[in-house]
């Protein structure tokens, strides 16, 4: 999702996320996956992307939010 805001050429609408390539055994190495995962027991699918175009679309320079910032700072939205 984050490419729709930082790439001239990709669509999320268009493409969907079919620029991920993220494998199961990806995401268990990554250090916010239980960020992830308290966000999908929290939220349904609709909200979380909504949460997330609401960060992108938001801050100055979408190619600088990272899940790290989000998670410190809490909600923009």
């Amino acid at each position: 999702m984050k490419s729709h805001f930082i790439r001239e050429k990709y669509d999320y609408a268009r493409y969907g996320n079919k620029l991920s390539k993220l494998t199961v055994q990806g995401f268990y190495k990554r250090r916010d996956r239980q960020f992830f995962e308290r966000m999908s027991r929290k939220y349904n699918d609709q909200e979380i992307q909504d949460f997330f175009i609401a960060n992108f679309a938001t801050d100055e320079d979408p190619s600088t939010v990272y899940m790290p910032n989000i998670i410190k700072n809490g909600d923009k939205t």
